[in-house]
C-alpha cells in the first residue's frame, strides 16, 4: 500500500465507524455498501446504494421495527412518477460502481485478455479470464485459459 491507499483506507474506516455511531445502522449484507463488514469495495465515500438506504431509513413514514414488506408498500418507483428524475452526469467512480453492481447482478463474467508481463515487451500473454460466484462481491472462482497455460483458482 502507498500513502494514498493508506489515507483512503483510514477515511473508509472512519466514515464506516461514524455511520455506526450516528445512524445506529449495523453491518449490511450487500457487497455494494460501505457498511459491509470486510467488503472489498473500500471507497472513501458513500455509494449510491448507501445513500439510498440512509434516505429510506430516514424517511418519516419508515418507523423502527417495520418489516421490509411494510416498507416496500411505501415505495414509489421512478417509473411510477409523472415526471422522470433528471439524468446526472457520471464520474469515473460512478461508472466503476455501476460496473461493480452489474458484475454482482450477473454473477459471473468472461473477458478476453492480452498484454505483456514487463514493459520491455517480453512475455506476452493472451487468453480468456472467467470469474464466477460474484454474489458476495468477491470472486470465488477464477479460470484463466490462454497461451501461458490453464489455471483454476477456487
Amino acid at each position: 500500500m502507498d500513502d494514498d491507499d493508506d489515507r483512503m483506507e483510514i477515511k473508509h474506516i472512519t466514515i464506516h465507524e461514524i455511520l455506526h455511531a450516528v445512524t445506529g445502522v449495523y453491518h449490511a449484507p450487500s457487497p455494494l455498501s460501505m457498511m459491509r463488514r470486510g467488503g472489498d469495495l473500500r471507497l472513501d465515500r458513500l455509494t449510491d446504494f448507501d445513500l439510498g438506504q440512509f434516505e429510506l431509513h430516514a424517511h418519516p413514514l419508515v418507523q423502527p421495527g417495520m418489516t421490509m414488506d411494510e416498507v416496500e408498500a411505501l415505495i414509489v418507483f421512478a417509473d411510477e412518477l409523472l415526471d422522470p428524475p433528471e439524468e446526472t452526469e457520471l464520474d469515473g467512480l460512478d461508472l466503476a460502481e455501476r460496473a461493480y453492481i452489474a458484475l454482482i447482478d450477473a454473477g459471473s463474467a468472461r473477458f478476453n485478455v492480452q498484454g505483456r508481463w514487463r514493459p520491455s515487451g517480453c512475455g506476452r500473454f493472451s487468453g480468456t479470464l472467467s470469474i464466477g460466484d460474484l454474489s458476495s462481491g468477491n470472486a470465488r472462482l477464477l479460470h484463466y485459459d490462454g497461451n501461458e497455460g490453464n489455471f483454476l483458482l477456487a
